[in-house]
């Protein structure tokens, strides 16, 4: 998602008759954040949750003011969502018939777990969620994202983790589990970028306006 997005950054912006560095697969959240901080990078695709939870080091509550004003204090700015949110979820094939909530997990101790490794290791993915729902699996397994769907399409997984919008959920027929104590928040997807970047490159930044509330999740 985060390639695609970026890819349609590049062609709005050199729509307009900029010229483009584009820089992909620069590493881990945090490294992108910090390269933009810097002044390495001018702009990428993020998400409000990241941005309130993880950066802000905030309650999951924060609004998008508190994260403007806070990223303000590192001169960045935020856009307004580009239309969808994709947020976590855990997932299960259709095999599994019995759990339809997160709670309904605990009564099912011995479903095997396997999780993306950046989602273990962010205080809003596994560690919170484990904590807010008392999981506590027998079986938990950390994978690159997509060798999670290979591996629950392939019986070695029961339960995974998911981007709400991943295309896979729909190919391999998963169901997504509700979050009946309200603990992923959204991830509404919008432009981090540097804030002086609208006065630097005005028609850049009017293209990529373009995009702002124009995808839908099913897009």
């Amino acid at each position: 998602e985060s390639w695609v997005l970026g890819e349609a950054c590049v062609q709005l912006a050199r729509s307009s008759g900029a010229k483009v560095e584009y820089r992909k697969s620069l590493g881990a959240t945090e490294i992108i954040y910090q390269a933009l901080k810097q002044g390495s990078i001018d702009i990428y695709p993020e998400y409000t949750g990241t941005i309130r939870q993880v950066f802000l080091k905030q309650l999951p509550d924060a609004t998008d003011a508190d994260a403007l004003e806070v990223l303000a204090r590192d001169r960045l700015g935020m856009s307004y969502s580009l239309g969808f949110s994709d947020s976590y979820a855990l997932a299960v094939p259709a095999r599994v018939q019995g759990p339809q909530t997160l709670s309904d997990l605990n009564d099912y101790p011995d479903l095997r777990y396997v999780m993306n490794q950046e989602f273990v290791g962010r205080q809003d993915g596994w560690p919170g969620l484990a904590e807010t729902y008392n999981l506590k699996p027998k079986n938990l397994s950390e994978m690159q994202h997509e060798l999670c769907y290979t591996a629950i399409a392939s019986n070695q997984a029961d339960v995974i983790n998911v981007y709400t919008t991943d295309a896979q959920i729909e190919k391999l027929g998963l169901r997504l589990l509700r979050d009946d104590k309200n603990y992923f928040s959204r991830y509404d997807c919008v432009w981090l970028y540097r804030a002086d970047l609208p006065q630097r490159c005005p028609k850049a930044w009017a293209a990529l306006q373009q995009l702002v509330g124009r995808v839908t999740e099913e897009q």
